[in-house]
């Protein structure tokens, strides 16, 4: 982490000194007006590693009828006055560390002066003024669209831009987080790429990864975060256990309301008074929360599992939803969650897992927000593209691959595509369909994305196996045959790569059959089942690697005997005539 968020964020110097609230901002040459007295408060910003106190130098033009006093410091600051001009220098307090202020006020017996530089001997500092202390704007709580009391921590590639960020204490952001505003009342760190798109305003020290954009200004003053009201809850005796279909909730009081996976509750505009709610992995909350909207609170617990959607009837606002639990634990959004409302825990913790998605706000004690969590808060959501489509994992040298990925955007934004990660030569279209043409064997990795207007993205990765030889088959298939007669070929293939082969038969004739594990082609053609046929075989590597052999089997006549078909007497009797005629079947005679 580095210490120098605003080095790059400087934006116009102050003016007026005794009446406006500014940034801070490093002296330039542009003069800045001060009264006769007044105060300024000097912020050293270390830019290397270094004990080395440098000499601080003020200096300004206007000329006071004196010589001017900094009375913050008695005795440290040596100043002069000249024809036109002034200085006041003092070397830089032993033990001063970034972040550190140096609250000076002055007094000039002239009407006014201008300060026009403020240097310093060593090039690893450098130094800020401000007129004032700034302080937060954002104000009362409907501004906050995340509000930890205590901390705020949000975990790699979470979305909550152009959401606001509110902690009396410490906000801390993972890799590629996008958030809006952020303001804490203690330090702010802040991890790589990190993107603020809104100001910062913190109360001791600011870090930041590589690669962080702020688009507005990062200032060090007070912070005030307003109080989140405790209300009353006072629950009922008997519980509410959905278990299945559709069944609807007026408001009251209630013990413990379970919905379980499959099941959907309906809620009504008003307030709940609960012990605790859970909605297991699956389950679905409707509420309709117009008009005076709907409160649910829970003293006990309040949890929503894996894949739970609680959505809102169409006329609700997510403002107009509140999801509030009372005690000191922790108030659970599971992986996968789809949820509308303000969530709040005034004594605890929120904790929403992975991949869920909020339109609304989250504000308690302690805010901790998992991977991959997203929303646009106070009552607006930007969800991400949600992509499709499964890409083939191997490929061939010299002969193209391709795939044609597939998403949709909640918000029906046009999406930009982007290969993150891909193998040299690799493109993808506007339209997401990805190719490319291999050119040696190599294990090749993608990562695809497809992001909205917004710049809310969403990613998915691949691996494609590129293989350089193809299985061969080296056995040779007889091609005649004879009615009655045994037909027997066994298939015999090598693999350069190794890779276990299988075995697969096209169309086969009645009776002939295909043994997949041996590799034969077994058949006794009938009498009547003479004539050509098409066989063929395929052999592939499991890789997308095939080899085929086809051939033509000439089945042939063969000569049917003749079938005696009568039955001959064997008994007879003295004096009687033994009598009996034969019949028979003449076969198939062959010229």
């Amino acid at each position: 982490m580095k210490s120098s968020a605003f080095i790059r964020l400087v934006a116009v110097l102050m003016a007026l000194v005794s009446t406006a609230v500014q940034a801070w901002s490093p002296v330039a040459t542009t003069p800045v007006t001060v009264a006769s007295v007044g105060a300024i408060h000097l912020i050293a910003r270390q830019l290397t590693g270094t004990t080395t106190y440098p000499t601080i130098v003020l200096a300004g033009t206007g000329r006071p009828t004196s010589t001017p006093t900094l009375s913050a410091h008695p005795g440290a600051w040596t100043c002069a006055s000249g024809v036109n001009s002034w200085t006041c220098q003092r070397a830089l307090p032993v033990g001063t560390v970034p972040d550190d202020t140096l609250d000076l006020s002055w007094t000039l017996s002239g009407t006014v002066a201008h300060l026009d530089s403020l240097k310093s001997s060593a090039a690893t500092w450098t130094f800020y003024l401000s007129a004032q202390t700034p302080s937060s704007t954002l104000g009362g709580l409907n501004n906050y669209s995340i509000l930890g009391l205590k901390s705020v921590s949000i975990s790699n590639r979470t979305n909550v831009s152009p959401g606001a960020i509110g902690s009396s204490s410490s906000v801390i952001l993972g890799t590629d987080d996008t958030t809006g505003d952020i303001e804490s009342g203690g330090s702010v760190s802040m991890s790589d790429r990190t993107l603020v798109k809104g100001s910062i305003v913190y109360g001791s020290t600011i870090t930041e990864g590589n690669n962080v954009v702020i688009t507005g200004t990062a200032t060090r003053g007070t912070v005030s975060i307003p109080a989140l009201s405790t209300p009353t809850c006072t629950p009922g005796t008997v519980d509410k256990n959905i278990t299945s279909g559709t069944v609807a909730l007026a408001p009251g009081a209630y013990h413990n309301v379970t919905v379980s996976s499959g099941a959907t509750l309906t809620l009504s505009p008003g307030t709940y008074q609960l012990l605790s709610l859970v909605v297991q992995a699956g389950g679905f909350i409707t509420a309709n929360a117009t008009g005076a909207g709907t409160t649910v609170l829970a003293t006990g617990s309040m949890n929503i599992g894996d894949r739970s959607v609680v959505s809102l009837t169409t006329g609700s606002v997510a403002s107009n939803m509140h999801w509030t639990y009372l005690g000191t634990g922790t108030f659970q959004v599971a992986t996968n969650v789809t949820m509308n409302g303000w969530l709040s825990a005034p004594l605890g913790t929120i904790d929403v897992a992975s991949q869920s998605r909020i339109n609304g706000a989250i504000q308690a004690q302690s805010v901790i927000l998992e991977p991959q969590v997203y929303g646009v808060y106070v009552g607006v959501a930007d969800f991400p593209p949600v992509l499709s489509g499964a890409p083939i994992d191997t490929g061939s040298v010299s002969v193209q691959w391709k795939f044609q990925a597939a998403a949709t955007d909640p918000q029906g934004s046009t999406l930009t595509w982007k290969l993150m990660r891909a193998p040299t030569g690799a493109t993808v279209s506007t339209a997401g369909l990805v190719t490319w043409t291999p050119t040696t064997s190599q294990t090749a990795e993608f990562d695809l994305s497809a992001c909205d207007s917004l710049g809310v993205c969403a990613e998915m990765g691949w691996n494609v196996q590129v293989n350089t030889s193809l299985p061969v088959i080296t056995s040779t298939p007889p091609t005649t045959g004879k009615e009655a007669v045994a037909y027997a070929y066994t298939v015999t293939a090598t693999d350069a790569n190794g890779y276990t082969l299988h075995y697969l038969a096209g169309a086969l004739p009645t009776g002939m059959t295909f043994d997949t594990t041996a590799h034969i082609f077994a058949w006794t053609p009938s009498f009547t089942q003479a004539g050509s046929y098409a066989l063929s075989v395929q052999v592939s590597d499991g890789h997308a690697d095939t080899a085929k052999q086809s051939w033509t089997l000439v089945v042939a006549d063969s000569n049917t005997p003749p079938v005696i078909t009568s039955t001959a007497p064997t008994t007879g009797k003295e004096a009687i005539a033994y009598t009996g005629s034969s019949r028979f079947r003449v076969g198939k005679i062959l010229t």
